[in-house]
């Protein structure tokens, strides 16, 4: 079966060589129902240049750079929310009543900690995301298709951990056992792992209508 990309790139090649212009081979393609993402990506693979035939733009390897990169960014994304979501227990832990003085002073020094360490990942997630993001403004296919992998493991680990929370969720109001400070817990972890799914959402769907 003929891949509908390498269609779309024989027909950018043989425009070129009756004449036509970049602009007026992407308005035919658009009056024909292209994808003008599509459209963009295939024509991203010639160069913009006076020439009778389409003149091919060299290949990069990128793909261990945005394999490196997203790597980066990912494990910085999961340190950063996994620290965020233990200041929060412990804080909520640190009000509760009947502690021991012991135990106070034990999870504040988790927290300074855990905040050292949120100070280190935050400015390395900022970096490398902005990084990541001038590099898919280049609308090269092979980045995205990788990010969006990246993007779709995410996915699974937060539905799975979910799925987990929500079972030890029942399991703990089954046995009577349910507390304020439980309540407090589980809605802390599902309101996280909403704004982790929320937070990728526009672009699992810009690439899912990129592939229709």
């Amino acid at each position: 079966m003929v891949d509908e990309k390498d269609i779309l790139v024989d027909f950018i090649k043989e425009s070129y060589k009756v004449g036509k212009s970049r602009s007026e081979i992407k308005d035919v393609l658009l009056k024909s129902d292209w994808n003008e993402k599509v459209i963009d990506n295939a024509l991203s693979k010639f160069s913009d240049v006076d020439y009778p035939i389409a003149v091919p733009k060299p290949s990069i390897d990128i793909s261990k750079r945005t394999y490196f990169l997203n790597s980066v960014f990912f494990a910085s994304l999961g340190t950063v929310i996994f620290c965020f979501v233990l200041i929060l227990y412990s804080i909520i832990d640190l009000y509760l009543p009947d502690l021991s003085g012991s135990y106070v002073l034990s999870l504040r020094k988790s927290v300074r900690m855990l905040m050292s360490i949120l100070i280190c990942c935050v400015p390395i997630l900022w970096k490398f995301g902005n990084i990541i993001k001038k590099d898919m403004s280049k609308s090269q296919e092979q980045i995205s298709s990788i990010r969006l992998r990246f993007v779709y493991y995410t996915m699974e680990i937060v539905l799975g951990l979910v799925l987990i929370c929500a079972a030890r969720t029942i399991y703990v109001f089954l046995s009577g056992d349910i507390t304020l400070c439980f309540i407090i817990k589980i809605i802390i972890f599902f309101a996280t792992c909403a704004g982790v799914y929320f937070y990728f959402r526009p672009e699992i769907k810009k690439a899912e209508a990129t592939n229709e």
